[in-house]
């Protein structure tokens, strides 16, 4: 899964840095309804969700906890792990399969609006280090 999101991220024109975010930004729009979240369990029966994880994707936060459960109610999905990989999956489906334009708009936007934040406190902390 992490292999589609470095995908994604540089498909994109972002890095590795860029993947946590992503992330929120997906399950933020999914748990809010601002994109259906209808049918994205249908993710779980793809070869791709078969797979064993290999890597961990860090998503900390306490709205991030919150987004999580309410999505789980939503989507009738139980576990955490299931619903990370029908949010990834939605994400190849997005940008890498059918590339939709709109989301890729507004993820590009996103991207430059994170990117300038992670590089104004890595700038602040190489300062402080000086």
């Amino acid at each position: 899964m992490i292999d589609i999101l470095n995908l994604v991220s540089d498909e994109l024109g972002g890095g590795t840095e860029f993947v946590s975010s992503l992330m929120k930004f997906y399950i933020h729009l999914l748990s809010n309804n601002e994109i259906s979240s209808r049918g994205i369990s249908k993710y779980l029966s793809s070869d791709l969700a078969k797979g064993k994880a290999q890597k961990r994707i860090s998503l900390k936060g306490r709205h991030v906890t919150e987004e999580l459960i309410q999505l789980k109610e939503i989507t009738n999905i139980n576990t955490t792990t299931d619903l990370i990989k029908s949010v990834v999956l939605k994400i190849n489906d997005d940008v890498l399969v059918n590339k939709k334009e709109s989301m890729i708009k507004q993820l590009k936007k996103k991207m430059k609006v994170s990117t300038v934040a992670f590089n104004h406190v890595n700038i602040k902390n190489r300062l402080h280090m000086i």
